[in-house]
């Protein structure tokens, strides 16, 4: 971007020192014009060509000017473009940035709601842990009490 500024700002000097040069020529060619008047036949045959040189240079000097002038609204062009574009991603930037704080709060919330089923598991964990324990200690009650009962049998026979 700041080349083509860097090229714009030369274009622009180029087409002035051009438009200056075209001022002097044109000066030199209106001070021919009078010389022609004046002199004789072969000095204005000389004067002539010089005048035929001169309008060649008139003529290359215009053709600069209208290629840079091209070129510089070429630049504006694509400087517009990309004022554009950055306008586009800015925009684009802003969507991302709430779509990812829009994830961020529902990253949040269910990662709370997974916390709290954690902790509801180790709560049913632990009410099992229990049930569990006291299934043991009642089934061990049964399995004495079966012994001691088949022990009776076994006596009374």
């Amino acid at each position: 971007m700041q080349d083509k500024e860097t090229r714009k700002v030369d274009l622009i000097k180029q087409i002035e020192d051009r438009k200056k040069e075209l001022t002097e020529i044109e000066r030199g060619s209106f001070r021919l014009n009078s010389l022609i008047i004046q002199k004789g036949e072969g000095e204005q045959i000389t004067l002539r060509k010089e005048i035929e040189s001169i309008r060649g240079e008139i003529s290359r000097c215009i053709s600069t000017i209208e290629l840079a002038e091209n070129e510089i609204n070429d630049i504006e062009s694509q400087k517009r473009k990309a004022f554009l574009d950055v306008d586009a991603v800015q925009g684009k930037i802003k969507e991302f940035d709430a779509t990812l704080k829009e994830e961020t709060q529902r990253y949040g919330t269910i990662k709370a709601e997974v916390n709290d089923k954690d902790a509801q598991l180790l709560v049913v964990k632990s009410k099992i842990a229990e049930v569990d324990a006291r299934f043991a200690e009642t089934r061990d009650k049964l399995s004495g009490a079966k012994l001691g009962l088949e022990t009776l049998k076994n006596e009374k026979k």
